[in-house]
């Protein structure tokens, strides 16, 4: 019986198989015909990308290192906050895309809220990422902000928790501090079930979306919020819109008080196998980071007075503070 000569695609290919184990070179393999190969050489974080809104701040959390070493920034004005958040994340969200592979969409320094303290400065990060790279996102910004909690989320029409989204028609009000602390306040003098927003831009408009973290939120509750809005936006002068939406919601937290180093945030990444990136944010990224937030605590709140809690009729309060952009 004649042996049957292999078709010339395949006599090529193995030809050129055999060059690249002789010179070192390594040709494009087409997946088609090695894709175990192809899959094996390809880089860490280049599954499909989704873009996920990342939630976080530079409220160092309860007990983390930073809070003893530097002074409370919700005991500063808020345009101090600002400067100083804003200063130190534009230097740790470039760390964290690029060790998670993401390509940043926009960020935006904004007001937040939860339960009843007062309005802080904000960012919301909205960044393409594999689902890999979503989880060393998380860890990056939670371990270099020392964030008790990220919070990473998605409108997904079969998402897992349940939000509201609350868009201004005009104006810019829900945009601006004082006036989204006031809205705040008289929102959830109405419903209480709400904990806390985030700034987003709606058609270039400013918004906010409330998720129901914790999934308490009853059928009720729900049908109640859109009377809530409306009586809370005409208190405060506000011409908004509200719809419900579903959302994909991922979180990332640790104790510090019980994981003083950050270590939730440290064993995610060894769990991962990303040592070398675990050694990177101990020893590189942390002692640049606290350079930063000492040199922005020095050129913004050297000789600051203490900012204010908002108390009293909150829509009754001056209207000072400027609105804050991407």
């Amino acid at each position: 019986m004649r042996r049957r000569r292999p078709p010339m695609r395949t006599a090529l290919i193995l030809i050129g198989v055999q060059l690249a184990a002789c010179f070192g070179a390594v040709a494009p393999l087409r997946s088609d015909v090695m894709p175990h190969v192809r899959h094996s050489l390809r880089p860490l974080h280049t599954s499909p990308r989704q873009t996920w809104k990342f939630s976080f701040e530079l409220a160092f959390g309860d007990n983390s290192p930073y809070s003893k070493k530097y002074p409370s920034l919700y005991d500063l004005p808020y345009a101090a906050n600002l400067a100083i958040t804003r200063d130190v994340l534009d230097r740790i969200v470039p760390i964290a895309l690029r060790e998670a592979g993401a390509k940043r969409r926009q960020l935006l320094y904004a007001p937040s809220g939860y339960r009843q303290f007062p309005a802080v400065p904000a960012a919301q990060l909205d960044a393409a990422v594999s689902p890999r790279g979503l989880a060393t996102m998380m860890d990056v910004l939670g371990y270099l902000a020392q964030q008790s909690e990220v919070i990473a989320s998605r409108p997904l029409a079969t998402g897992d928790k349940g939000a509201i989204q609350i868009t201004e028609r005009r104006g810019g009000g829900l945009a601006s501090p004082a006036r989204a602390q006031q809205f705040w306040v008289a929102l959830r003098k109405r419903a209480p079930q709400l904990q806390g927003f985030l700034s987003l831009r709606v058609a270039g408009h400013p918004a906010w979306r409330v998720i129901d973290i914790s999934g308490n939120w009853k059928s009720k509750d729900v049908r109640g919020f859109a009377g809530a809005v409306r009586r809370a936006a005409r208190e405060c002068h506000l011409v908004v819109r509200i719809r419900r939406l579903r959302v994909q919601l991922r979180t990332d937290d640790n104790a510090w008080a019980a994981a003083p180093d950050g270590g939730q945030y440290l064993r995610h990444l060894e769990t991962r196998g990303q040592l070398g990136l675990k050694q990177r944010l101990v020893h590189e990224y942390r002692p640049r980071v606290e350079q930063w937030i000492r040199s922005a605590l020095q050129r913004y709140a050297a000789n600051r007075a203490p900012g204010r809690a908002a108390t009293g009729n909150f829509c009754d309060v001056a209207l000072r503070s400027p609105a804050i952009g991407v």
